[in-house]
């Protein structure tokens, strides 16, 4: 991990510290009362701290399906880092009355909804772990990164670093031995006690946890999800008509473009408030009894990173242990749309209940996958988080070295205007510009420059990397309750009612809202990065574009800077040119010969080239791509060139019909009458 990867992450989580504005979907301050932000600051906490941090804050006790096949030492690793000493002490003395726990053997499920787990700060021996050292780093500076202790301290450096060598040279390895991270606790006492009696005990540093910005959350407005769904549609109406997408026909697409390629592996982060949606299997355990893998887990594991990441990335799927997130309130009371918000958002981002069936084909299951999945947890379990998020999320992000694993980031949030400049210039620049930024737009239906929302204010052509994203409904109009902006919004996914899993548990629910429309555009972009390894985040941005079909509400197109919603199985077919006609109503693949008779209205001629998708409306739609952008033109595709009917030539590969690719060689002329929509390839065959 470089350190100029750390400052650009740094600047990052300094934005996401700032309020949510004035979003509808604000969740109150009151969510956060009675927490506070705890840290141990340069050192490991010692037995007085961690006993009175243990006595005096409200335990956590996790759902009991979380926690039957799991040793009470497997939660305590992720939940605090480690067992700190003296934690075991209180453990057992707080759970005397459960018959048979053992700290090292798995808690049961007799035992599962008795046992609760102390309060602890977060703090793990790294046992030698090696940084990487950037521009202008010293040991101090990394100290106050990973442990919050700033200060120069010869002892607290040796005790860090394991020797004295502050002036630190570029590229050099230094060994960290310690990290620690804020922690949100619920104290039993009041806060300056609470404050006061860690200060006699130990370097720990408290705050309130006071509201830093907000998720964009649910909405209740009314929208239309209704739908239909083909077996085997033929048409590309008919694959249009299926709400969100059609799981067979994008599956189809996928495997068609693939061909015998092995898939690019791509890396996927959802920074969100937490994740119920751990696979309850382990190892042997998830064979089924006859020895093959379990394959009807909503949440997969071979999907996961495997990284041992510090705190909260998660899950870790290490050495077989399904951790839970830290951070994530694990009380007892029913989750829903709200304190399962991640988790849903999750299920979307690997085309959720939809592409159950074709999980299996689509990712590479059961044994492995290309995509690995990581889950950041910003809000415990709320809608808004605090402003001390902000170190939490510069250690969710930065154990990420974005230039060289570039990934696919979902954001739904809400940030105020003023902490804009800073904001554009990491999510635009430096390492993170192989990262494309998928962003909600937002549930209050105005225009998003009115809305104290940022990251969707840098959907613009002047962040390449960063797609906003708005919602449309069932029946191809933006939704009633969506931001919009045709500027900042690149165009919409689906985000009306959309089914996705709130636990592992529990039946797939209905949630509405642009947290929606975001993660089902991930989805796909994650496929295009697996299909298409290559693709810069601006070429995978315009991709899902200009690929997809138009607005249909009066005046939708005008609303989103592209006029488009998203089609997924369109924007998988890479390697063919695509050619959609009436009179017959058929899907062509193959290669499209050049198009005469296209003007835009606005005098520009695109190079023939440069035109990457055309389609027919009230007026045709043109779709060109520079380096920089895409851009539409509203144009006229003459029908006649002088006395003789304008035709286009393609030579096909394949007709899509039946909701198969079938092989189909042939030289074709079509009447430009006849076309319905063309979009080209990106790939060779």
């Amino acid at each position: 991990m470089t350190r100029s990867l750390l400052q650009l992450a740094l600047v990052l989580v300094l934005e996401l510290a700032s309020a949510g504005g004035a979003q509808a979907q604000q969740a109150p301050a009151a969510d956060l009362e009675g927490l506070v932000v705890a840290r141990s600051a340069g050192q490991y906490p010692n037995p007085r701290v961690v006993d009175y941090v243990a006595r005096s804050a409200a335990p956590f006790a996790p759902p009991a399906s979380l926690l039957a096949a799991r040793t009470p030492r497997n939660v305590v690793e992720q939940a605090c880092g480690s067992v700190q000493p003296g934690y075991f002490e209180v453990f057992m003395e707080r759970n005397r009355e459960v018959a048979g726990l053992s700290f090292d053997a798995p808690i049961g499920y007799a035992n599962a909804a008795r046992v609760t787990f102390p309060a602890c700060l977060f703090a793990v021996r790294e046992k030698g772990r090696t940084v990487t050292i950037g521009p202008k780093d010293t040991q101090t500076t990394l100290a106050q990164h990973f442990t919050g202790y700033g200060k120069f301290n010869r002892f607290r450096l040796t005790e860090l670093f394991g020797e004295v060598t502050n002036v630190l040279g570029l590229d050099q390895k230094a060994k960290l031995e310690l990290v620690t991270a804020p922690t949100f606790i619920q104290p039993l006492v009041g806060m300056k006690e609470f404050e006061s009696e860690l200060a006699k005990r130990g370097s720990i540093t408290v705050a309130p946890a006071k509201v830093g910005g907000t998720l964009i959350g649910p909405s209740d407005s009314d929208c239309n999800d209704a739908g239909t769904l083909v077996d085997k549609p033929s048409t590309i109406g008919e694959i249009r008509a299926a709400y969100p997408f059609h799981p067979d026909a994008v599956a189809a697409a996928f495997a068609w473009t693939r061909g015998n390629r092995f898939p690019n592996p791509t890396r996927v982060m959802i920074i969100d408030n937490g994740f119920w949606g751990v696979p309850a299997c382990a190892g042997a355990s998830c064979l089924t009894p006859l020895g093959t893998p379990i394959l009807d887990e909503p949440f997969p594991r071979p999907v996961f990173a495997t990284d041992d990441f510090i705190g909260d990335i998660g899950p870790v799927l290490v050495e077989g242990i399904s951790p839970i997130n830290y951070l994530n309130d694990l009380g007892t009371e029913a989750v829903d749309s709200v304190r399962g918000h991640g988790t849903h958002v999750t299920g979307l981002a690997l085309g959720g209940p939809a592409l159950r069936l074709q999980r299996e084909r689509m990712f590479g299951l059961p044994n492995d996958s290309w995509l690995k999945l990581s889950i950041g947890n910003l809000a415990p379990a709320r809608l808004s988080f605090p402003a001390d998020a902000e170190e939490r999320l510069f250690l969710l992000v930065g154990q990420y070295d974005a230039s060289a694993r570039p990934m696919i980031v979902n954001l739904s949030i809400a940030l105020e205007a003023e902490r804009a400049t800073s904001l554009a210039r990491t999510l635009g620049g430096g390492e993170w510009r192989n990262t494309l930024f998928v962003v909600a737009a937002g549930n209050v239906p105005e225009r998003v420059e009115n809305l104290d929302n940022y990251p969707a204010q840098l959907g613009d052509v002047a962040h390449p990397n960063v797609v906003t994203v708005a919602s449309v409904d069932a029946d191809g109009r933006l939704s009633a309750f969506t931001a919009y902006s045709p500027e900042k919004v690149e165009f919409a996914a689906p985000g009306c009612r959309i089914k996705s899993w709130l636990t592992r548990e529990g039946e797939p629910v209905a949630v509405t809202g642009t947290s929606q429309s975001a993660p089902i555009t991930t989805f796909g972009a994650a496929a295009l990065r697996a299909l298409w390894g290559a693709a810069s985040p601006d070429k995978i941005r315009a991709r899902l574009a200009y690929s997809g079909a138009l607005l249909t509400g009066s005046g939708d197109q005008a609303r989103v800077r592209m006029g488009t919603r998203l089609d997924l199985f369109l924007a998988l077919l890479l390697r063919d040119d695509v050619v959609i006609t009436r009179n017959p109503d058929r899907i062509l693949l193959g290669q499209l010969e050049e198009l005469k008779g296209l003007r835009c209205n606005d005098g520009l001629v695109p190079p023939w080239k440069r035109i990457r998708s055309l389609k027919t409306g009230v007026t045709r739609q043109i779709f060109t791509y520079s380096d920089s952008a895409a851009r539409r033109c509203e144009g006229t595709l003459a029908e006649k060139l002088g006395e003789v009917d304008n035709k286009l030539l393609i030579t096909t590969r394949a007709i899509f019909a039946n909701g198969a690719f079938q092989p189909h060689i042939e030289e074709l002329e079509v009447p430009v009458g006849d076309l319905v929509e063309f979009v080209r390839a990106e790939l060779p065959n």
